[in-house]
């Protein structure tokens, strides 16, 4: 978790994209430090997951939007332009 506070604070994102299923975390864990951390709470977080309850894993975790795999470009841009004002003209 001190990697991803780390992160996190040197990056500063305006939206991040989180993968449910990661080799040794889950992304609910992730998203629960993200959205109880003071500076970072505000920050949306997108889950991805290729998995059929993405919706019900989504609002288990705190996230504010997600994505299911696979997926198209425009509905990443579609999810991004949602969240972070400017993503519509990544084109």
């Amino acid at each position: 978790m001190d990697e991803l506070t780390a992160a996190v604070t040197t990056f500063r994102p305006g939206l991040i994209f989180l993968e449910h299923n990661m080799r040794g975390i889950c992304g609910m864990d992730l998203t629960g430090m993200l959205k109880s951390h003071t500076e970072f709470k505000k920050i949306p977080v997108i889950y991805f997951s290729g998995l059929g309850d993405i919706i019900q894993l989504a609002t288990q975790a705190g996230a504010d939007g997600y994505l299911k795999k696979p997926f198209e470009v425009d509905g990443l841009i579609s999810i991004a332009s949602k969240y972070f004002e400017g993503a519509a003209g990544i084109r």
